[in-house]
């Protein structure tokens, strides 16, 4: 069967919400044989889409910046809404900060940026898969229904 690059992120992830969960033999046999199918796709679509050490560096100086001109609540602790800092008081002043941040990685960003349009690229392309199926009864009594989607949609459930 051929899946996607993509579907081969989706089901790694499917496998590794397992890890920490008490399963039962015949499921981590199945998990432990698909997961190993995939494996070296999955490693090489981690190895391609890490950015270059100057790019690490512009977002740490990005994340510096953004941390220290962010809103401070009463105990002088930064304000996060939604994973980001937040920026009002000093909005103006951050952006002129950051213009100068991105002009001297200018060339690191457009790197970035490039590589990660031919990652996604990449994420479209199939491979061949020879799922290893296992049947409905096997598996966990509290799996979730997005997890069984997947499994179901890449022919790894059998309902005998």
């Amino acid at each position: 069967m051929e899946i996607t690059k993509s579907e081969v992120l989706k089901l790694s992830g499917v496998f590794d919400s397992f890890k920490k969960e008490k399963i039962g033999t015949k499921f981590s046999y199945f998990i432990t044989k698909n997961k190993l199918s995939i494996k070296d796709e999955f490693e090489a679509l981690k190895e391609i889409v890490v950015p270059s050490e100057k790019y690490q560096q512009f977002d740490r100086e990005r994340a510096e910046l953004a941390k220290a001109m962010s809103d401070k609540d009463n105990d002088g602790k930064p304000i996060i809404i939604n994973d980001s800092y937040q920026i009002i008081k000093n909005q103006t002043k951050f952006n002129e900060l950051i213009s100068a941040i991105k002009e001297k990685y200018a060339e690191d960003i457009r790197e970035f940026e490039k590589q990660i349009t031919e990652y996604k690229d990449i994420l479209k392309e199939t491979i061949s898969f020879e799922p290893y199926a296992i049947k409905l009864d096997y598996l966990p009594d509290t799996i979730d229904p997005e997890i069984m989607e997947i499994l179901v949609s890449n022919n790894l459930i059998i309902e005998e």
